[in-house]
């Protein structure tokens, strides 16, 4: 008799699953028939900070002979608790792994990370960094081969191309826990930012506030700091980052964006803050002035842990003191009644 396949990584972004296969959710549902479904540990379903909190110390025989673990979007924290769980539990794992394997779960939500220890936290930030990398890569990779991109040249890999690369980057994923290796996975020249960046962060910084509340840093066009290097130099919930773009009438002009720190998630939405941006942005109200259909003006938008400033050449003429003085104004309007999402 054929040895029992280990259960593949299957994501079903665009498919389904098929009928007769039995499968475990892991990190986000995939509309299964419940006969089928053996197992499920999805944090999204139960609040846990991480998926890697849903996945047993002792995952079961039902589980570990599953033919699929399966989910609706591929990112690490999914890689990482599929791989754990098919190694049968984080009992499994020696201590130090599991660690930078929580740690590297946390980022990729870009959260902020519960480890103390730097040496850990680093390693974590260097694997999850690792893995974002060459998925990036893979998808280039193997999209260009099977001729899966749009009209526009964008890669657009089907959900057997996402599935095939999933199970390539757990087989090594799996094979450094084993073997004690994840100090290797690590991508170290992306890591060489992490310095540099926090440094001209912190040189951005200088003029304006980093309190309780918010930190501001100004940029110049085009200027990029990556968040998961910013966080921890954030003091408070709100990171407002501005790029310079200009000027109009002798004025400047700036495109912001304003992100919640993750720790602040459950405490504030940001969607009000929206409105009184496009209410007080003088860029916005000239198109209002002018006529223009909301529907078709450039405006303030985003979702309840981030948002930008218009583009598209519009670019906003608050200046930082004024944003700030905006979001402060108005933080009240963001804080979340107890019990609701």
């Amino acid at each position: 008799m054929a040895e029992k396949q280990k259960p593949k990584l299957a994501v079903y972004l665009k498919s389904k699953p098929r009928e007769d296969i039995s499968i475990v959710e892991i990190d986000g549902a995939v509309g299964r028939m419940r006969e089928k479904l053996v197992g499920v540990f999805d944090h999204h379903r139960t609040g846990s900070r991480v998926n890697l909190d849903e996945v047993p110390d002792h995952v079961d025989e039902k589980v570990l002979n599953a033919d699929q673990y399966a989910t609706h979007s591929f990112d690490v924290d999914y890689l990482i608790s599929a791989v754990v769980t098919r190694m049968g539990g984080k009992a499994n794992v020696d201590p130090e792994s599991l660690k930078i394997l929580y740690s590297a779960s946390e980022l990729c939500d870009l959260l902020e990370s519960d480890e103390t220890d730097p040496d850990i936290k680093n390693k974590a930030l260097g694997l999850f960094l690792y893995f974002q990398k060459k998925e990036s890569d893979l998808i280039s990779q193997f999209c260009e081969k099977n001729g899966e991109k749009t009209s526009q040249g964008i890669d657009n890999p089907s959900d057997e191309t996402e599935s095939e690369i999933a199970n390539i980057m757990a087989d090594e994923l799996e094979d450094a826990i084993r073997n004690g290796t994840l100090d290797k996975l690590q991508d170290f020249e992306y890591l060489k930012q992490k310095e540099p960046m926090q440094s001209r962060w912190k040189e951005a910084n200088k003029g304006h506030r980093n309190d309780d509340l918010m930190a501001v840093v100004v940029l110049n066009e085009g200027e990029y700091i990556d968040p998961l290097f910013a966080y921890e130099l954030v003091n408070g919930k709100i990171l407002i980052t501005a790029n310079e773009n200009g000027e109009r009438d002798g004025k400047k002009l700036h495109y912001y964006t304003i992100g919640l720190k993750p720790s602040a998630y459950k405490e504030l939405d940001l969607r009000a803050l929206i409105d009184e941006m496009n209410d007080k942005d003088p860029s916005v109200i000239r198109q209002k002035e002018a006529g223009i259909p909301q529907e078709k003006q450039s405006r303030w938008g985003g979702r309840a842990k981030v948002f930008g400033s218009p583009l598209n050449g519009v670019y906003s003429e608050l200046l930082p003191d004024e944003v700030e003085k905006i979001a402060e104004e108005n933080i009240d309007k963001c804080l979340k009644v107890e019990g609701v999402s």
